[in-house]
């Protein structure tokens, strides 16, 4: 995995397709690893077929992200083997109880981790971003 990837974890569940879908709209898709919560599998990414690797460090070794986008318990697990240094997104919501993760985002210690509560912070960070290009928002409060 080149330096700077974007591992997503669960990537085959709805909310990793959700991600990969605004990464690739975004012209990201091709800084994207994507990794099962299981064995690796094979998959559909728009009608072409897609290696999705089973998670492990190797996997994780040089990701720059790494978004959380599956199950608790593979959450837990990216959350152990990914790289110190990782920006960590979880999108699932499971690790909003780490003692390290923080909701506003702020930086905690070495590593950045972030949580998004729940899957609908996604449509809402889609509905404000061109709400913001009209008129800048300073604030949001969900």
């Amino acid at each position: 995995m080149p330096k700077g990837t974007i591992a997503i974890i669960g990537s085959e569940t709805l909310v990793g397709r959700e991600i990969r879908e605004l990464l690739s709209e975004r012209g990201l898709d091709s800084d994207v690893e994507l990794l099962s919560e299981g064995d690796q599998i094979l998959s559909a990414e728009e009608d072409e077929p897609a290696v999705l690797i089973e998670l492990s460090a190797d996997a994780l070794e040089d990701a720059g992200t790494v978004v959380l986008a599956g199950s608790a318990e593979s959450s837990r697990k990216a959350l152990q083997l990914a790289p110190a240094a990782a920006t960590i997104i979880d999108v699932s919501g499971a690790l909003e109880d780490e003692p390290e993760a923080r909701i506003t985002g702020e930086p905690s210690g070495k590593r950045i981790f972030r949580v998004v509560p729940h899957p609908a912070a996604v449509v809402l960070a889609r509905i404000l971003r061109p709400v913001h290009a009209f008129q800048p928002i300073e604030h949001s409060v969900v």
